[in-house]
């Protein structure tokens, strides 16, 4: 019977091959001028080499003070728009622009494995905010864009939720499945928002 991959491994597996592919994407781009960066050749990147995940402050108020919510909840039963969810997975640096940061950074030289690991960690951030904060940030005209120009992302990391009023909490969590669960324990043991800030956060 073959052996069943935990997540664990199966996300250290999926570092090591994105490693090699993107490397391959490098050579290719400096060898043909053609940087591949359609959406289909780095999703295995975008949902699972990433930093510790992220919760903006609305959204822990939101599902603290309304026990109907889940991680699942469809934004619709909280005024919201049809086919979105209450939560919603978002990008803190859009990841088109991760992509064009990622050749900029290294399209001299391959990265060694820790700086592309390091790389990935700095940049992709996935952060769940409340559907009305994703709304906001698309009506500023910050869908796939910045409120700075690419080379000054490194130092402006959050300037899309600054502009948006968006405060994030990093979490000691790397999947939001685990982070829920946390998160409906301590709702349901009744313990306030700062306590629940302290178990969750990254300090």
């Amino acid at each position: 019977m073959r052996k069943r991959l935990s997540r664990i491994k199966k996300i250290e597996i999926l570092w090591d091959i994105n490693y090699k592919i993107f490397n391959n994407y490098l050579d290719y781009y400096r060898d043909e001028n053609i940087w591949i960066n359609f959406k289909e050749s780095w999703d295995s990147a975008k949902w699972n080499t990433h930093d510790l995940i992220y919760i903006s402050e609305k959204s822990l108020i939101k599902f603290l003070d309304d026990k109907t919510l889940t991680r699942a909840s469809k934004a619709k039963n909280y005024n919201g728009k049809n086919g979105s969810r209450a939560f919603v997975s978002e990008h803190i640096v859009p990841f088109n622009l991760l992509i064009d940061l990622y050749k900029e950074e290294f399209k001299f030289k391959n990265p060694s494995f820790n700086e592309y690991k390091h790389f990935f960690i700095k940049f992709n951030k996935i952060c769940l905010v409340w559907h009305e904060e994703d709304n906001y940030l698309n009506d500023l005209g910050f869908k796939k864009n910045m409120p700075v120009k690419i080379n000054e992302i490194k130092d402006n990391i959050f300037s899309r939720y600054v502009a948006a009023n968006i405060k994030p909490i990093k979490t000691i969590f790397l999947n939001p499945g685990d982070l829920f669960t946390v998160l409906k324990e301590k709702r349901d043991e009744g313990l306030c928002i700062n306590e629940i800030k302290q178990l969750i956060s990254k300090q």
